[in-house]
């Protein structure tokens, strides 16, 4: 073989080596690419989701302070004329007017569909126990409903204290850093 033979078979090896090493290279680049793009994506999924978590608690929260607000409101307009009932021994209406009512209905309905279900279902018992509070007339006295009317008053503290636990523990992360699968 001469040395012109020789030349251009090592060329030729060169060359071909050199296009096995741009194509190795090459592969693992794209290869490194494609990881880099799927990472970034499920990096925002991730923050997508992250952020919708935040919205959504942001959201349930100001619908769960709304009704514990009319609750409190309701629950106080009740204890003024219980007070009242008493003060004069004279048969009261426990609340005198609907507003409380509609105000406290329109509140559990966003609870209702804000959710999640256990919210919703402590916060309508609240509500139930105070739409029954509000039907009655107390009246004071030896005579009259005043055990009655104060062991639903007692049961409203509990449905009140339930209602805020479910809320508390749906605004809570259970899944810690959210992730892109959910």
């Amino acid at each position: 073989m001469d040395a012109a033979t020789a030349g251009v078979i090592g060329t030729a090896v060169g060359g071909g080596l050199a296009l096995l090493g741009s194509i190795t290279t090459g592969f693992f680049g794209a290869r490194q690419t494609r990881a880099q793009l799927a990472s970034q994506e499920k990096e925002a999924a991730r923050q997508r989701r992250y952020e919708s978590l935040v919205e959504r608690r942001t959201t349930r929260a100001k619908v769960f302070e709304d009704f514990m607000r009319e609750a409190q409101g309701f629950t106080e307009a009740i204890s003024g004329t219980i007070a009242t009932a008493k003060r004069t021994n004279y048969p009261h209406q426990v609340v005198p007017s609907s507003s409380p009512v509609t105000a406290l209905t329109r509140a559990n309905t966003s609870v209702a569909i804000q959710g999640p279900e256990t919210v919703a279902v402590a916060a309508d018992a609240v509500l139930m126990l105070l739409v029954q509070l509000a039907q009655m007339t107390f009246t004071p006295g030896p005579g009259g409903n005043e055990p009655r009317v104060m062991e639903l008053f007692s049961r409203l503290s509990q449905f009140l204290s339930q209602f805020t636990e479910a809320a508390l523990e749906a605004l809570e992360d259970h899944g810690g850093e959210p992730s892109a699968e959910g």
